[in-house]
């Protein structure tokens, strides 16, 4: 649905139904900031809003709006271009060549460049060698905050990480989508050049107790593992899912993928394909819990989890699986498969360290945690080591922002923009410099 002149609402006034907001690929349009407040609040509370009730920058109902949302359970994240799907700075492709679907003959050299020429593959570089070394180079100088949170530390001075910066604050990502290559000081703006896209993600488990407690080892490590603290902790945390999400059935999806995948594995008709007879028990039991899924009966899906998991722990070095059928199932599913990345089988993970930045602060700022599965290699501590990313981050809708330029501008307005998002000396310094027209060539 594309906003008209900020009439989002259609004049015979009668009820709006969210799905009819937004075309086929989940994307609603606006064309200012007073469009885009009145998207979120009709987006967050699902009824009528006229476009009369809300001014952004003088209403007092505005104000508590703001206040329910950003108490809400979404994420947001500003970017200045479409994406399908996010990937964080570890698993970026960097070659120009690459992206636009040409061959590189550079690229052809290096081993990190695989994943792009051939998606079955789908390795990348540790980024972790990379961090470890960057902490062997400055722990002497950190404070004992900074070194807990290492890895919020080094995404924050630039070096690839699995994280991905989001936001609960809907007007703080606003500004890094429109702002995003626009924030040049070339003279005036111009109004409609490019679009910009804010990504708003929904559902999601907290895992920052957990990586504050480990943080030399990843979630998924710890799981693959079974740790005793993080399935304890992961215990608690899908119970507080599954019951924050009863109504809309989205632990039933997660269950349900992850039950197709461990059928689909461990399943062939190809007498040339050799599986072990446990594995070919427990692709049976998937199918069926997988089926399950659809049942209206809680007790018949429960019977055919419990099954599943019963199949599970008695294959040797499963016996210890935790009772929970779908966490057993996911210990499992991660533990055996080399590339376990079909579909969504698991909540979004989310990171929030403690705000030892100023940036993070003023921002609001914390992660999406991107995660992935070593490869096994020798142990050897080299650059070689190779991890393969297990989850795609995937937005629930989009909004597209017609008039970054003129948005920036109303944000400027309530005190919004580059020197106040960031609050160092040089930015505040751009901002300025922009506000008086200084160009600066």
């Amino acid at each position: 649905m594309r906003c008209e002149d900020c009439d989002m609402i259609p004049e015979d006034n009668t009820q709006i139904q969210l799905n009819n907001m937004f075309d086929e690929n989940g994307m609603v349009e606006v064309n200012n900031l007073s469009d885009y407040i009145r998207f979120l609040e009709l987006y967050n509370e699902n009824k009528h809003i006229d476009p009369s009730d809300v001014s952004p920058c003088e209403s007092i109902e505005t104000l508590k709006f703001f206040e329910r949302l950003n108490q809400a359970d979404y994420i947001f994240r500003g970017e200045g271009g479409a994406f399908s799907k996010r990937l964080s700075g570890a698993f970026r492709l960097n070659c120009n060549e690459l992206k636009q679907g040409r061959n590189c003959e550079e690229c052809e050299k290096r081993e990190y460049c695989r994943p792009y020429r051939d998606s079955t593959i789908s390795l990348f570089p540790d980024f972790m060698v990379a961090v470890d070394e960057y902490y062997r180079e400055i722990s002497h100088e950190l404070s004992d905050a900074e070194k807990a949170n290492f890895i919020a530390f080094a995404q924050h001075h630039g070096l690839p990480t699995n994280l991905l910066d989001v936001t609960f604050y809907p007007l703080t990502a606003l500004f890094m989508a429109c702002h995003k290559d626009r924030y040049r000081l070339k003279g005036k703006l111009t109004e409609g050049i490019k679009p910009a896209f804010v990504y708003i993600f929904e559902d999601y488990i907290d895992v920052t107790d957990i990586m504050n407690k480990y943080p030399d080892n990843t979630v998924v490590e710890l799981l693959i593992q079974n740790n005793e603290y993080t399935v304890g902790k992961m215990l608690d945390l899908l119970d507080g899912y599954s019951r924050k999400y009863l109504m809309s059935n989205k632990i039933s999806a997660y269950i349900k993928q992850l039950c197709k995948n461990l059928h689909e594995r461990f399943y062939s008709d190809s007498p040339d394909v050799i599986i072990p007879d446990e594995c070919k028990v427990i692709s049976q039991k998937a199918k069926i819990a997988m089926e399950s899924c659809d049942s209206n009966e809680l007790g018949v899906r429960g019977a055919a989890l419990n099954e599943l998991r019963s199949a599970i722990i008695e294959v040797k070095g499963f016996e210890n699986l935790p009772a929970e059928p779908y966490l057993a199932a996911l210990i499992f599913y991660l533990r055996c498969v080399d590339m376990p990345k079909d579909g969504d089988y698991m909540p979004y993970m989310v990171y929030r360290p403690r705000e030892i930045f100023r940036r993070a602060r003023l921002q609001q700022g914390f992660f999406i945690v991107q995660p992935f599965k070593r490869i096994e290699d020798d142990g050897a501590y080299n650059k070689n080591r190779r991890i393969r990313l297990i989850q795609d981050i995937k937005h629930s809708k989009v909004i597209k922002i017609n008039n970054p330029e003129l948005i920036l501008r109303q944000l400027d307005y309530i005190g919004i923009n580059l020197g106040t998002m960031y609050g160092d000396h040089d930015n505040i310094a751009k901002h300025i410099a922009k506000k008086y027209e200084i160009v600066k060539e």
